[in-house]
């Protein structure tokens, strides 16, 4: 359709995907993204993993735990940060600890098996944690494929948002608000 139209600029805001891990297991049904639980795509048993502490890993971690569900969350990191504001991190902070949140911080995950999933830590000692469900939180990868595709015909093409590069709501408005004010700038 791009191609069709033959436009002067392209704006490509194609979102992104949640990361996925890459290990034993990890495809099963008992793995969901965040994305996926808190859509009501996926439903979680009674005992949770969030593989990841940003802030979306303790917003989900908050969410599953108010639901009566036994939370754990595993970060490769030594400390949680949700990269907010401190304010904000501490009260968030406070908020797990009050739900039992679990964290395994400076621990990988290596398997996901049936009840379980193993993680390790940095001189990799092995432990086993009880698990129906493993939700991913880890991040956002930018969805590129289209801007990939066009960028080697379209002269004036711009990527915004998550396809940019994964951030808030409030970056993405401000990538559209500065492509198209410099695109307005330009026109006669």
């Amino acid at each position: 359709m791009v191609r069709a139209k033959t436009p002067d600029a392209v704006i490509v805001a194609t979102g992104s995907t949640p990361s996925r891990l890459e290990i034993p297991g990890a495809d099963g049904r008992n793995v969901a993204t965040c994305t996926d639980v808190l859509l009501g795509r996926r439903k979680c048993g009674k005992h949770v993993i969030v593989a990841g502490g940003g802030l979306i890993g303790c917003q989900v971690a908050l969410w599953l735990a108010g639901q009566d569900r036994e939370v754990t969350v595993v970060e490769e990191l030594p400390d949680i940060s949700t990269g907010g504001f401190e304010a904000n991190e501490s009260m968030l902070l406070e908020m797990l600890e009050r739900e039992d949140v679990v964290f395994l911080n400076g621990m990988h995950i290596r398997q996901v098996a049936t009840g379980a999933v193993i993680v390790t830590d940095d001189v990799y000692k092995t432990v086993s944690v009880r698990c129906d469900t493993l939700v991913l939180a880890m991040g956002l990868v930018p969805r590129r494929d289209l801007y990939d595709t066009l960028k080697m015909e379209i002269p004036e093409i711009y990527a915004v948002g998550d396809a940019r590069r994964p951030g808030t709501i409030q970056e993405a408005i401000w990538d559209g608000f500065h492509v198209g004010h410099a695109a307005c700038a330009r026109v006669p």
